[in-house]
């Protein structure tokens, strides 16, 4: 890290990180995650029925952050739950490769408060197994497959 010279100030913290911070430190049951929508506004995903305290601290960052723009949409899970079903999906894996069903891959979606799941190759019964297995108000699968690419070095 590079401090910077004598009277100098170091560069400011971006907003979209302030929140990040606090929600992932602070208020983890209330932060459901961040985005940008298509105009380029930070979206701020909150839990609804945990966020009397985190939005104040939110708006107080605001305030002393220049160009601060932002949304606020509430959402069901939080960015910590949907964090541990994403690596209890990673533990379940093998599991699933046991049923025949190939996990290509699978992470948080904040706009949707949902761990989302790419399969290699997707069918119907799996994704009703895997909605059956974690919630269809948790996971959602998505209809395109994703397929493993090989490739070969020569030396």
């Amino acid at each position: 890290m590079r401090f910077p010279g004598p009277g100098r100030r170091p560069p400011a913290i971006p907003f979209a990180a302030k929140v990040e911070k606090l929600g992932t430190t602070k208020f983890q049951s209330a932060y459901g995650g961040q985005d940008r929508s298509p105009s380029g506004r930070l979206v701020i995903y909150v839990v609804a029925a945990q966020g009397d305290a985190f939005l104040p601290a939110v708006r107080d960052e605001a305030a002393r952050s220049p160009q601060a723009d932002y949304n606020v949409a509430y959402v069901p899970h939080s960015w910590a739950q949907l964090n541990a079903l994403t690596i209890q999906i990673a533990r379940d894996r093998a599991r699933w490769r046991e049923r025949g069903i190939e996990l290509a891959r699978w992470g948080p979606d904040a706009a949707s408060s949902k761990v989302v799941i790419t399969l290699r190759s997707y069918t119907a019964a799996a994704e009703r197994e895997l909605l059956a297995g974690y919630g269809p108000d948790w996971v959602s699968v998505s209809p395109t497959s994703r397929k493993q690419r090989h490739v070969f070095m020569s030396c």
